[in-house]
């Protein structure tokens, strides 16, 4: 399960045109092996910080709405969270809090 602290992260509201987690063929391409690497630390509840045009200037401040989505959908499968909602990850989250 993520760290709580994964809220503390904002999120893009959509994904970047060049986003790596597009699956309209528009995304950038990786060097073999990378996005393995980031859907490994995405799944240990680390952000991936979007590198897209459109975040000029905010890198260091968003994460990116693909790897988040990724989060979303695996952790929902895996029954961490209600549903593959940023809504879901945020009541599970203040639940783990509650519980410290």
């Amino acid at each position: 399960m993520p760290d709580t602290k994964i809220l503390k992260h904002p999120v893009a509201a959509e994904q970047c045109a060049s986003c790596i987690f597009r699956t309209d063929g528009n995304q950038v391409e990786l060097r073999a092996g990378r996005l393995d690497k980031i859907r490994e630390y995405l799944l240990r509840g680390k952000p991936h910080r979007c590198h897209g045009p459109a975040t000029k200037g905010h890198q260091s401040k968003l994460a990116c709405r693909g790897g988040r989505d990724y989060q979303l959908q695996l952790w929902s499968r895996m029954g961490w969270i209600e549903d593959a909602t940023d809504e879901a990850l945020e009541k599970r989250m203040r639940e783990l809090e509650s519980q410290e």
